[in-house]
């Protein structure tokens, strides 16, 4: 696992990402060890993921794959090459995701681009969605 913020990225004002970062870094975690507790905690009530297949999960209908073990998390490494505030507590990060994951008995590599917005909550920050698109998408 491992999440790599570009060092260009400049924070304006007393904005404080470390925060966010951290609960990327346990998001990513809990998607390693397949702890649908911990991963629950960090996603939004109404979070939704949109893999690059064009798949659309919501709640349960991305958690419960990984509960009963259908789909494992075996590496993720993702760079954040953007970041933009889109409200004082909704931000939009943007980079690459090279994720490797066990699907069905099948090792699967990806290779995507994707954008991520978390939301601050009272309770900590909060992935509200996630959108992906293989990296060698055409144009």
């Amino acid at each position: 696992m491992s999440l790599h913020i570009d060092h260009n990225l400049k924070l304006h004002g007393d904005h404080d990402l470390s925060v966010l970062f951290k609960a990327e870094q346990a998001r990513q975690q809990a998607l390693l060890e397949g702890d649908v507790a911990a991963l629950s905690k960090l996603l939004h009530p109404d979070a939704v993921y949109i893999d690059a297949s064009g798949a659309v999960d919501v709640g349960n209908t991305f958690l419960e794959p990984i509960r009963i073990g259908e789909i494992q998390y075996v590496s993720i490494h993702i760079t954040v090459d953007h970041f933009r505030y889109l409200a004082p507590t909704v931000v939009l990060l943007s980079g690459s995701a090279q994720i490797k994951t066990i699907q069905f008995g099948e090792i699967t590599p990806l290779d995507n681009l994707f954008m991520m917005t978390w939301v601050r909550r009272p309770d900590g920050w909060k992935m509200s969605s996630w959108q992906s698109t293989p990296s060698n998408a055409v144009w």
